[in-house]
């Protein structure tokens, strides 16, 4: 498992490999449940990559109640026998990127949870998001969607739109639920931006952590991406990107008052 790539084993396979590196026994993000075992999720687009599919294998109001909970309480079992199995006083760490359709229900299920976002700036994140979005959806489906006239507009109505959904739901939080990262500040400080997150959950980083951490930070800042997208602006993100400035401005107080910041 540890040497089957994901993504295939072809040319396009490895340069998607570089942007989004991922094999068959990787830790994954709670998306893969409903990509692959519920089929409805946003990701299911990039194998069929047909984009009037969007309204019904990514719309989560659209679903009954009933099957909204089904669903839910299904993610919740799984994560309960996981802490189970692992037999001690444990804390779940789940990464979800297209969770805000979700997302308030799972507030209601977690009541205790830490909600932490990265942000960047639209021009970088938009730009790595479709090159990396047309490369996964080659791998999966064998399409070259560049060529489909309203791949690129679907796709930027979509981020458009959750852009407006994160903003909507960490404006309603209290400080004690959330934490937003700025993901320049993140990559240059990783070390230092995760002990942020285990002082509000109340814990402390142990020193064979705090040492595999710097080593990531090392590891990080002398990276060579391997691969060049594109320069396209969006001017429709303009409110995000305020956003975006915002949490990066906190995420610098937060790493200054404790004296963290490099």
């Amino acid at each position: 498992m540890s040497l089957v790539n994901y993504w295939g084993n072809n040319h396009q396979a490895d340069l998607t490999e570089k942007m989004h590196y991922s094999y068959l026994n990787d830790y994954e993000d709670d998306g893969f449940l409903f990509e692959e075992c519920f089929f409805h999720q946003f990701y299911v687009i990039n194998r069929f990559p047909y984009p009037k599919l969007l309204e019904d294998i990514d719309n989560f109001a659209k679903l009954s109640r009933k099957t909204q909970e089904r669903m839910l309480q299904t993610q919740y079992k799984v994560i309960q026998k996981v802490l189970y199995l692992r037999g001690r006083n444990l804390i779940y760490v789940s990464k979800d990127n297209e969770c805000l359709q979700r997302v308030n229900i799972m507030k209601s299920l977690y009541p205790d949870a830490l909600f932490v976002t990265i942000t960047r700036p639209s021009e970088k994140f938009m730009n790595s998001y479709l090159t990396l979005i047309c490369q996964s959806a080659y791998c999966k489906s064998g399409v070259d969607v560049t060529l489909i006239p309203n791949w690129e507009p679907m796709q930027r109505t979509v981020r458009v739109e959750a852009a407006h959904q994160t903003i909507e739901f960490f404006d309603s939080l209290s400080p004690e639920q959330k934490l937003g990262f700025s993901f320049d500040r993140l990559t240059q400080n990783i070390k230092d931006s995760v002990e942020l997150v285990y002082r509000q959950l109340g814990l402390s980083l142990t020193p064979d952590q705090a040492e595999y951490l710097k080593n990531l930070d090392t590891q990080q800042n002398l990276r060579d991406a391997g691969y060049k997208t594109s320069s396209q602006e969006f001017q429709e993100f303009e409110f995000f990107d305020r956003f975006a400035a915002e949490v990066d401005k906190n995420h610098e107080a937060l790493l200054k008052s404790i004296n963290l910041i490099k």
